[in-house]
């Protein structure tokens, strides 16, 4: 497996160059993918990239779902990215908790987010 992940911010971002970038009203100039994008303090991510056969079985299933390719699309991996506990600074809430899969084929990726506990939203972009 060999997912080429570009820095994944606490922000709720993935940037694909290692330039640093701020949340900021769409379209930015460099290409991003915005699970849920604000400044944030606190923030744990956690990420990682697997072929287990019941993950791979799940997201095949989910791409299925919203797209209909069958098996025309074979899953290869899945890259899970957890955000956890990202507030807004200065703030008490409890934070934030979202996951961005990524799930990759062989010509094929699909973003697939899930929005678990959104307490926060100060600016989201």
């Amino acid at each position: 497996m060999a997912a080429c992940m570009e820095p994944i911010h606490s922000s709720g971002v993935i940037t694909f160059s290692p330039n640093e970038i701020a949340p900021a009203a769409l379209p930015v100039s460099e290409p991003v993918l915005a699970a849920y994008w604000m400044n944030t303090e606190g923030a744990t991510v956690y990420y990682r990239e697997t072929d287990d056969a019941n993950t791979v079985n799940l997201a095949h299933n989910e791409v299925n779902i919203q797209y209909r390719y069958g098996s025309k699309f074979r899953v290869k991996s899945v890259v899970i990215i957890t955000w956890e506990g990202g507030r807004p600074e200065n703030s008490d809430s409890d934070g934030n908790l979202f996951q961005l899969a990524l799930i990759i084929g062989d010509t094929m990726t699909f973003a697939h987010i899930v929005y678990s506990k959104l307490n926060s939203n100060d600016n989201a972009v």
